[in-house]
């Protein structure tokens, strides 16, 4: 779970450095970006949400991976594994 964290965190930097559109959609074991594809440790529920130009998320969520959640917030920028 804290691969998957770093791996989106890593997406959200990308997206504000850059100052482009960064896409995610999570298939199982599988995350996909349009800057590339991630093999993540556990299976996931699926999902998809991006980051705009200034690193904010579409839309706040939880992403669930067997008994784990990561909890991605609008506004403050915060993701929280529970």
């Amino acid at each position: 779970m804290l691969k998957l964290k770093s791996i989106v965190e890593s997406l959200q930097i990308h997206a504000y450095t850059t100052k482009t559109k960064v896409f995610v959609a999570i298939k199982g074991k599988t995350l996909m970006s349009n800057i590339k594809n991630y093999a993540i440790d556990l299976k996931c529920d699926n999902t998809d949400f991006y980051f705009n130009e200034e690193g904010n998320i579409s839309r706040a969520l939880t992403i669930r991976c067997g008994n784990k959640r990561m909890v991605l917030q609008l506004g403050s920028g915060i993701n929280e594994i529970r």
